[in-house]
């Protein structure tokens, strides 16, 4: 009974409101409307946090079911009013108005993700993080390592893993035998250079290939693939420049 009472006379205030909203002046009802913004901000600055809480939740709960009850056409309308409001508010809000609001806003979003409880993650995206993580080692491990040896056939710089000792002897055998009298003892020394003591040079995985197929390397320094001593005219050039305008012969 005192339900229904009460249900009554909540609908006998809001038609009164109603009523008096329709009949008053436009500046009347901008008055109006400044004071239960004070009253409101006034209420809002002395409720303790549970009351703030209680506040915002029977807002969303009497939100939801506004919704839930209203048809495409008003809440078009409704939201077509809240956009002009919210504008209206930028508009005549001032830029210290303006950054302590999205300050406010901010806190609440981190207030609300703190809140959150963090979501169980499936055991594919843990699996596909585990492996992400592998990968991320393998990777830091691979960079570690430095471009610190040189093939003795193209004399480019190549990481430890790229390269491989070769016998100088048995690579000679294999060209002698590939080009026989076309290719002489000086340009095999200048192919394979002999600098260590027991006749092993580094050769780099690239040049091993030719050089296994008894030809000679296309990025050898013997096929005078290399860049010549920079003049100075050209000296002010960038590398990737230098590396443009170089010329290449091969034989």
């Amino acid at each position: 009974m005192n339900l229904i009472i009460t249900e009554s006379r909540l609908t006998d205030l809001r038609e009164r409101s109603q009523q008096r909203c329709f009949n008053e002046s436009d500046s009347h009802g901008e008055s109006h409307l400044i004071n239960q913004r004070k009253k409101s901000q006034q209420r809002c600055r002395n409720e303790s946090d549970s009351q703030r809480e209680a506040r915002l939740t029977d807002l969303r709960e009497r939100s939801q079911e506004r919704r839930a009850n209203e048809s495409d056409s008003q809440r078009e309308s409704h939201l077509l009013t809240i956009r002009e409001t919210a504008q209206e508010r930028r508009a005549s809000e001032s830029e210290e108005q303006r950054a302590k609001q999205n300050q406010r806003m901010r806190k609440h979003r981190r207030e609300l993700l703190a809140n959150q409880a963090p979501p169980t993650p499936s055991p594919e995206n843990v699996r596909q993080q585990e492996l992400a993580k592998k990968d991320l080692e393998n990777f830091q491990k691979e960079i570690q390592l430095s471009l610190t040896s040189i093939c003795c056939t193209c004399e480019h710089l190549c990481y430890p893993k790229g390269v491989s000792m070769v016998d100088v002897s048995e690579v000679h055998d294999v060209l002698q035998q590939r080009y026989h009298a076309s290719i002489n003892d000086t340009q095999l020394s200048a192919l394979l250079p002999i600098e260590d003591v027991d006749g092993s040079v580094y050769v780099c995985t690239r040049c091993i290939a030719f050089i296994k197929k008894g030809k000679i390397p296309l990025f050898a320094t013997i096929n005078h693939m290399h860049v010549d001593k920079i003049p100075p005219e050209l000296s002010h050039l960038k590398t990737m420049e230098q590396r443009l305008i170089s010329r290449v012969q091969a034989i």
